[in-house]
């Protein structure tokens, strides 16, 4: 949101969009509420982290993106930090897209049916003193740990298990 003009107070500025709107900046059914923004639904935002600071005191429970099984497998780290695939044939695992320096991954590669299926890190691995030895067992699940470098564009890999 772009806003020009604003003076402050309840009297709305000028904004060029806003849901799509441009002009004054009034409520319209559809919008969301303090309570759905930033608030709890009693209206104090005293319970809401921070955006700067703060300390977790539960688990975090981030959703597992599901990729799909292809001769290169598409990653896209904005959709997530936790993926999985099934492999069903000799793959590559692609360089993920999108991600941001420091961003941590994991991607489950599990093989499928008959199992004994190569998996292949596309150019942007870089596997340090780690070995990838992947699983050959149908139903065999593989982790693969990443952390994003920005500075060389590269994805440390700082933990591969194998076999579970």
């Amino acid at each position: 949101m772009t806003a020009t003009g604003y003076t402050g107070g309840g009297g709305g500025g000028l904004v060029t969009s806003v849901f799509g709107r441009q002009g004054a900046v009034t409520a319209q059914s559809g919008d969301y509420t303090a309570a759905q923004v930033g608030a709890d639904p009693a209206g104090s935002a005293a319970s809401k982290m921070p955006i700067a600071g703060g300390t977790f005191t539960g688990a975090t429970r981030p959703a597992v993106v599901n990729l799909t099984d292809a001769a290169t497998i598409l990653v896209d780290a904005t959709a997530g930090n936790h993926f999985q695939v099934t492999i069903n044939g000799d793959r590559t695992l692609g360089n993920p897209s999108g991600a941001i320096d420091g961003q941590k991954m994991i991607i489950e590669i599990t093989q499928g049916a008959g199992g004994n299926h190569a998996l292949a890190l596309d150019t942007k691995y870089d596997l340090g003193a780690v070995t990838v030895v992947p699983s050959t067992t149908a139903g065999k699940r593989d982790y693969l740990g990443v952390v994003y470098d920005a500075a060389s564009d590269k994805f440390s890999v700082v933990a591969f298990a194998a076999g579970y």
